[in-house]
């Protein structure tokens, strides 16, 4: 159940950085002194983009280790 746990959460992750860090949308909602290059909100959108990057790239190593880790036996009492 693990990767399909952290498939929304990374999704949210991706779509908000990358929407918010895009010039055109900071431009439009002019939110340039917010969301400028060097604001720190900015810096944590891309942060929070690149996380969710980060799910995507290693999602087959989280459901080869999820699938591994359910069918293990528990340990004997």
């Amino acid at each position: 159940m693990l990767p399909i746990a952290v498939l929304p959460v990374a999704r949210l992750f991706l779509g908000i950085g990358s929407s918010l860090t895009n010039p055109a949308t900071i431009s439009s909602l002019h939110l340039e002194t917010i969301l400028g290059k060097g604001a720190f909100l900015y810096q944590f959108l891309i942060l929070l983009m690149q996380v969710g990057e980060i799910l995507f790239d290693n999602l087959p190593l989280l459901f080869a280790a999820s699938v591994a880790l359910g069918m293990a036996k528990k340990p004997r009492k």
